[in-house]
């Protein structure tokens, strides 16, 4: 929990920041804060491992795929990935921007969930 709490003051810190910055530089403003960003990322970036970890064993023990599991994890990382993406072109003002990239990483995450979409219509089939 150490780590969210820097992680929550480094945002908190760098988006002050940035409020200050803005008026006279907005583009070392949006430099700052994106650079922030990319540190909480990185610190993310070893829980996000032990949680994916954590469900491959778990998926081990349930006895489901480790491709299942992969299409999951790759799908929610599509999703993030979108969404800060997203906000930072809607900080820097372009919400056409943002807005694109959302549809890109919502059909992104349709196409990476297909094999999964096709496993379950398969066991749906031979159920019925």
């Amino acid at each position: 929990m150490e780590f969210l709490l820097k992680a929550m003051l480094l945002a908190g810190v760098s988006s002050v920041l940035g409020l200050a910055i803005k008026k006279n530089s907005p583009e070392i403003a949006m430099l700052l804060v994106i650079a922030a960003s990319c540190a909480v990322l990185a610190a993310a970036a070893s829980v996000i491992g032990r949680l994916a970890d954590f469900l491959r064993s778990l998926s081990d023990t349930a006895g489901v795929s480790a491709q299942s599991i992969s299409i999951v994890l790759k799908t929610v990382g599509i999703g993030i990935a979108a969404k800060i993406a997203s906000d930072v072109c809607r900080d820097a003002g372009h919400s056409a921007a943002a807005a694109s990239v959302e549809l890109l990483g919502s059909a992104a995450s349709l196409y990476v969930a297909l094999p999964l979409m096709q496993a379950v219509l398969k066991m749906i089939g031979s159920l019925i």
